[in-house]
């Protein structure tokens, strides 16, 4: 990425090579976007990170970015900005610290990120139990007995998401939540151990259509 830079500020972000003209309206084709001393002329410089994106954006609230110029190493350096989420849920806010009800007078909720967790495996969970509600159904209406690996498949998902609710309940600090979202790896990078949060059982071999 790229940015164009007026007056010690940056006016324009290029995600992409553009064709360029300079002031007498000769173009310059986007081969130009290659050689960074040329791009210079056009006060066009590349765009370096200042810090790292969040990895994990669901721990985080407004995450943005901004732009601002480093005259000391001509380059544009792009700043994330981000907040850590608050574990647990709390009364919302204004600007003015007054608490923010809904449309029938209840305190709005700003969910914590232990709240936010738990509600993305319990969604997970019903997803994953409704492929196999077909032979819930079929008990019910005929009285025919339920495939003996679909009850241990949908205890299996069930005993992963109440062990999961667990560890987010018993979680100390925001380490010990980014702990649990983070895979163990081998030497290598690949992957030894996968996060505690998220990883259900695979469907079994057997399982009936």
């Amino acid at each position: 990425m790229w940015g164009k830079v007026e007056n010690k500020k940056v006016i324009k972000i290029y995600k992409n090579p553009e064709i360029i003209r300079d002031a007498s309206g000769t173009q310059y084709p986007t081969a130009i976007f290659n050689n960074d001393t040329r791009l210079a002329d056009f006060s066009i410089y590349p765009i370096t990170d200042a810090n790292l994106k969040p990895n994990i954006p669901i721990l985080y609230s407004g995450i943005g970015e901004s732009y601002s110029w480093n005259e000391k190493n001509s380059k544009i350096e792009r700043t994330y900005n981000f907040s850590q989420k608050d574990l647990a849920d709390a009364d919302a806010v204004d600007d003015k610290g007054k608490k923010v009800l809904d449309e029938n007078g209840k305190q709005v909720i700003n969910l914590g990120i232990k709240s936010i967790l738990k509600k993305e495996v319990k969604q997970i969970q019903a997803s994953m139990l409704s492929n196999t509600d077909k032979w819930i159904i079929r008990k019910a209406d005929t009285g025919d007995d339920i495939p003996a690996t679909v009850v241990t498949y949908r205890k299996s998902i069930r005993d992963t998401a109440t062990s999961m609710e667990k560890a987010i309940t018993d979680a100390k600090d925001f380490d010990a939540i980014v702990s649990l979202l983070t895979p163990v790896l081998n030497s290598d990078d690949t992957i030894k151990t996968p996060p505690t949060l998220f990883t259900f059982p695979d469907v079994p071999d057997g399982m009936p259509d």
